[in-house]
């Protein structure tokens, strides 16, 4: 088992993981304050791979006055 999370695969499948986990709570938090999901915004993210990107990009979605804003500061 050790092994196993030692390796390579074990550690890019765990951050794969982490980035769908991120995008996804970054478009709940914005569809939930918004109301609404935009597919550029979808988009940009799917091209995003740094996990500690995409949790500033949560703080962002928290706190942004609206969807313009998130997408100024992206």
């Amino acid at each position: 088992m050790k092994d196993l999370m030692e390796s390579k695969f074990y550690r890019e499948a765990v951050e794969k993981g982490e980035l769908k986990k991120a995008r996804e709570s970054i478009l709940r938090i914005l569809k939930a304050r918004f109301g609404k999901k935009r597919k550029e915004i979808s988009n940009k993210l799917s091209f995003l791979e740094d996990v500690e990107s995409l949790d500033k990009l949560v703080d962002l979605a928290a706190t942004c006055k609206d969807l313009n804003d998130f997408m100024s500061q992206m």
